[in-house]
C-alpha cells in the first residue's frame, strides 16, 4: 500500500520499494534529493510502525496493569471489610475479662461465671467488747469467740464483708478468724488457714493498670493512692473551719501498712477509749492473690458518724464491687437526709471520684445504722403491735425508711432486700438481755405473752452530761443493708440477694409474707445480747469469670 509520502513524491515501484518517475504526477522528480529523501521516509516509516507497537504494547500493559489494579483495589475493599469487623471485635472484646488488666498482666482465655457467696453483716456493738473478760479485759480466746459469732457468721462463704460501729473492741478480727477457720474434727489435721483478712489499701499495679486501660474499660472509674490509708480523727483537718454534716473535711489521710477502715470519734459510753465506725473484709485461701482492693475511702461527720467505703475486683474479670458502712444521725430527721445525700456525694470524692455513689462501681452494698425509726406511733403502741403478730402491717405502714428510698437523692438507687419473717425492730432493746423466744401470738397460738415488754426498752434516761432526763425510745429498722447495680453496666444482672429455703418455725400472722423461698436478709434478735441492737445479715451471689 503506497504511503502519502511516496504519492507527494512520485510514482511508487513495487519492486524497489521506491517511488517511481511521473506516476500521477506532472512534476518533474529530482534525482538529486530522491535519496535523502529516501532515508528520510524509512526512518519516519520504522518511527511510525515502532511507535505503533510501543501503542500497542502500552494498551497491553495498561490493560494489564487495570486488571491488577482491578484486583488490588478488591482485595483492598475486603481487608478494610475485616478490618472493620476485626476493629469492632476488637472494641468488643477489649470489654471482655481477658484483655482488661489483671494481675498477671498476660492474656488470658476467655473464663467460665463462677458465682462467689458472698456474707455481709452490720452491727452497732454499743461500745461494748463481748470479746474481753469483764475483769481483767483480756481476749477471752478462739474458742469462746468463736462459739460467740457462731450465731452470726455461717460458715461456707467465699468472702465476708462485716460493717462495725460505735466497736471499741480490739479483738474483733482475732474472734471473726476463730469462727471462720473452724473446721470440722475430721479435717482438723489441715492447719492451712482457710481465711484471711483483706488489707483495705489499693496496689500500685492495679493503679497502673487501670491507667493504661482507662480509655477502653469505662466502667473502672477508680483510683486510690498505692500507700494510702485513711482515718479521721476527732479534729477536724485544717481545711475544715468545722465538723458538721455538710462538711467536706474532717478527713486526715495517714499512711500505715493495716487494712483497716475506720472512723474514730468519741461519745457516749466512750470517753476514755474512742469508738469507731470500720469496715472489714475477708476472703477464703481460693482467692489468695485474686482478690484486690481498687479504692478506699471515708467521709466523717461528728464523733464516730460518717461513712466507710472500699471498692474490690477479682482478677480475670472487670466488675467492681464496693461495700459501704455508715452510722447516721438519730433524731434529727432532716439532718440524716442531709447525711445521707452527702455520703452519696462525698464517699466517691475520697475514691477519687466524680459521680454518685451508686455509680462509682458495679455493684454498691450499703450496711450500717442508719438510725430509723418507727414513726407516727409511740413506744406502747409498737410493743403492742409487736406483742399481737402484726410485724409486717407495723413494717409497711410506719417504716420511716421507706418513704425515703422513693425520695432522698442519695437512696433513690439502692433497694433493700425482702426481709426475713423474723425480722423484728433492731433497736432499741435491753442490753444483756436474757434469751427468749419469740413466742406468744407470734406462733399463732395466740397468747399474748408480753415477750415484747422484756426485750425492749421503750423509755430511755439520758447521761448526766446530757441532762439526765427520762426519754422514750420508740423501736425501728435502724440496721439495714441495701445494695444497688449500676443500670448501664453490662454486669447489672450478675449480682442479686441469695435466696435460701425459709424453715422459719415463726412463719404466721408476724412473717413478712408466707414464701418458701425468700431473700435472705435476717435479724439476729436472740444472739450477741451485750448491745442494744441485734446485728443484721444478708447474703449475696457475684458471678465472676475466674
Amino acid at each position: 500500500m503506497p504511503s502519502l509520502w511516496g504519492l507527494r513524491l512520485g510514482r511508487y515501484d513495487p519492486t524497489t520499494s521506491k517511488p517511481s518517475k511521473g506516476w500521477c504526477n506532472d512534476v518533474p522528480y529530482d534525482d538529486s534529493d530522491a535519496e535523502a529523501e529516501w532515508e528520510e521516509y524509512i526512518r519516519r516509516q520504522r518511527s511510525l510502525e515502532s511507535n505503533q507497537l510501543d501503542n500497542a504494547s502500552f494498551k497491553t500493559e495498561d490493560a494489564s496493569e487495570e486488571a491488577i489494579d482491578n484486583e488490588i483495589e478488591e482485595s483492598t475493599l475486603t481487608s478494610e471489610i475485616v478490618s472493620v469487623d476485626d476493629d469492632f471485635d476488637d472494641e468488643i472484646f477489649a470489654l471482655t475479662p481477658e484483655t482488661c488488666p489483671s494481675p498477671s498482666g498476660s492474656p488470658r482465655a476467655v473464663l467460665p461465671k463462677v458465682p462467689l457467696r458472698i456474707f455481709v453483716a452490720t452491727w452497732n456493738m454499743a461500745a461494748k467488747d463481748p470479746f474481753a473478760h469483764r475483769r481483767r479485759g483480756q481476749y477471752i480466746g478462739d474458742v469462746l469467740a468463736a462459739e460467740t459469732l457462731r450465731e452470726l457468721l455461717p460458715l461456707g462463704y467465699d468472702i465476708y464483708a462485716i460493717g462495725t460501729q460505735e466497736k471499741v473492741t480490739k479483738h474483733l478480727h482475732a474472734a471473726v478468724l476463730a469462727r471462720l477457720n473452724q473446721q470440722p474434727v475430721a479435717s482438723l489435721q489441715n492447719t492451712e488457714q482457710m481465711y484471711q483478712r483483706l488489707e483495705l489499701t489499693a496496689k500500685r499495679r492495679w493503679l497502673h493498670s487501670r491507667r493504661r486501660r482507662e480509655d477502653e474499660c469505662q466502667h473502672w472509674r477508680t483510683y486510690q493512692s498505692p500507700n494510702a490509708s485513711f482515718c479521721c480523727g476527732d479534729v477536724p483537718s485544717p481545711q475544715s473551719p468545722g465538723d458538721t454534716e455538710d462538711s467536706d473535711a474532717g478527713c486526715s489521710w495517714w499512711n500505715k501498712e493495716t487494712g483497716e477502715k475506720e472512723i474514730r470519734g468519741r461519745g457516749d459510753h466512750a470517753f476514755i477509749r474512742r469508738k469507731s465506725t470500720g469496715l472489714a473484709v475477708y476472703y477464703a485461701s481460693h482467692l489468695h492473690g485474686q482478690l484486690e482492693v481498687v479504692a478506699a475511702g471515708l467521709h466523717k461527720f461528728t464523733g464516730s458518724k460518717g461513712g466507710v467505703a472500699v471498692t474490690i475486683r477479682v482478677a480475670g474479670d472487670p466488675q467492681t464491687l464496693t461495700f459501704v458502712n455508715c452510722h447516721l444521725e438519730a433524731h434529727k430527721i432532716e439532718r440524716r437526709r442531709r447525711q445521707l445525700d452527702k455520703l452519696a456525694r462525698a464517699l466517691p470524692r475520697s475514691l477519687e471520684l466524680n459521680t454518685t455513689l451508686a455509680k462509682c462501681s458495679d455493684h454498691v452494698v450499703w450496711m450500717g445504722d442508719f438510725n430509723y425509726r418507727i414513726q407516727v406511733l409511740e413506744g406502747s403502741e409498737v410493743l403492742h403491735y409487736l406483742t399481737a403478730g402484726r410485724l409486717q402491717e407495723l413494717h409497711d405502714h410506719y417504716d420511716s425508711m421507706t418513704e425515703d428510698l422513693k425520695h432522698v437523692p442519695g437512696l433513690k438507687s439502692f433497694r433493700e432486700p425482702a426481709k426475713w419473717p423474723t425480722f423484728y425492730p433492731t433497736y432499741k432493746k435491753v442490753a444483756s438481755r436474757s434469751r427468749l423466744p419469740l413466742s406468744g401470738s407470734t406462733t399463732g397460738t395466740g397468747r399474748d405473752t408480753r415477750w415484747a415488754q422484756h426485750v425492749y426498752q421503750t423509755t430511755y434516761r439520758e447521761p448526766f452530761y446530757k441532762g439526765g432526763r427520762v426519754r422514750e425510745r420508740v423501736p425501728g429498722w435502724c440496721d439495714r443493708i441495701l445494695y444497688c447495680s449500676r443500670a448501664d453496666s453490662p454486669w447489672e444482672n450478675c449480682f442479686k440477694v441469695e435466696q435460701v429455703e425459709c424453715s422459719d418455725s415463726s412463719l404466721g400472722r408476724s412473717s413478712f409474707g408466707s414464701d418458701t423461698v425468700r431473700d435472705n436478709y435476717r435479724a439476729l434478735n436472740d444472739e450477741l445480747r451485750g448491745s442494744d441492737h441485734s446485728p443484721v445479715s444478708c447474703t449475696f451471689l457475684w458471678s465472676v469469670q475466674r
